[in-house]
């Protein structure tokens, strides 16, 4: 077992797992066109619920707030479904609504003080099924990010589009891609977004560049690519260069020309019975993909949880290749919350 310890900073990110969002087809009311309730939940905890249900005239609403599981704020809210009066599609529903009613209430400690019968009956189903999906979330979709990079007093251009990128600089970066990652894989990607500098405006505007200790870009350019069949809803990407389009940072994704292997992915499902049979509690469990630089591969993430002593945080972790669902290893990380 490896044994590092992280700073305060990274384990904060560390300790908040993306939080999973998942929606019910429940009819907490009969609803004539359909009543769902969206939960979204982190480590087996709430964070919000929203239920709603369409009836002939009207919408009800619930939204319930928690801070760490704990409830914090219920509102309920009703709004009368407008509807067109006019030709063909008279009686048909606009999309609108306009508000009728709306309540608030307060955790008392132990309830929401909802003096009406009925509806607090309601709240209070719609509290027990949200906790029992909540027990039971797990990602079933992964996503990786890249940033952007903060210079300061200055503020980069945004790069939405290949053509924001001038000659020769785009056609080099482009070679390079293909080069490195394969025609086949090149196009899926498609440009995200991105930061182009403009020097002579950053280095009149940020007054301390020459303290950088590191090398500025010309362009920090964001690709992406979607395999939600997969469970990788996206993965973005970063390749940073050089004014004359030369790289300073590579791009996060393997050399797929090298290794065609490296450019498929096995389904999440896949490193979710790696991580199973390895050990790891699934509904604990922050998971996500991300680019193993020193091997050249992309690895699915999972790192739990397992004890919390003071300001003391302990994190089982588990690498699994993305590519071939492999256990590449656990290790265990400490850090100070």
């Amino acid at each position: 077992m490896k044994l590092a310890f992280v700073l305060a900073a990274v384990i904060q990110t560390i300790a908040q797992a993306d939080p999973v969002v998942s929606t019910l087809d429940l009819d907490w009311r009969p609803a004539c066109d359909g009543a769902t309730i969206e939960v979204t939940s982190e480590q087996k905890k709430l964070l919000s619920v929203h239920a709603i249900a369409f009836q002939s005239d009207l919408v009800a609403e619930w939204t319930i707030h928690f801070i760490v599981g704990r409830p914090v704020s219920a509102e309920y809210r009703e709004s009368i479904r407008d509807k067109t009066s006019e030709g063909a599609k008279a009686g048909g529903y606009t999309g609108h609504a306009w508000l009728k009613t709306i309540q608030t209430w307060g955790w008392s400690g132990d309830h929401f003080p909802v003096e009406d019968v009925a509806r607090n009956k309601e709240l209070a189903d719609i509290l027990i099924k949200a906790q029992a999906k909540a027990e039971h979330l797990v990602a079933d979709q992964v996503k990786k990010e890249a940033g952007y990079f903060d210079l300061g007093d200055y503020i980069p251009r945004k790069a939405s589009s290949l053509d924001d990128v001038p000659e020769p600089v785009r056609t080099r970066l482009v070679n390079h891609l293909k080069q490195r990652l394969g025609e086949r894989f090149y196009s899926t990607l498609h440009l995200a977004g991105g930061q182009i500098v403009d020097f002579d405006e950053f280095h009149r505007r940020e007054v301390i560049w020459r303290d950088y200790k590191w090398e500025v870009f010309a362009y920090n350019l964001l690709f992406q690519f979607r395999l939600p069949e997969k469970g990788i809803e996206y993965y973005t990407a970063g390749i940073r260069l050089r004014s004359d389009g030369s790289v300073i940072e590579e791009i996060d994704l393997p050399d797929i020309a090298k290794h065609p292997e490296h450019g498929d992915f096995v389904p999440l499902s896949t490193a979710k019975q790696a991580a199973a049979a390895a050990g790891f509690d699934l509904s604990r469990c922050q998971i996500e993909i991300d680019y193993r630089r020193k091997d050249d591969r992309c690895v699915y993430f999972f790192r739990q949880l397992t004890r919390h002593e003071g300001v003391l945080l302990h994190f089982n972790c588990l690498e699994v290749d993305a590519h071939t669902g492999k256990n590449l290893g656990s290790y265990l990380i400490e850090g100070i919350e």
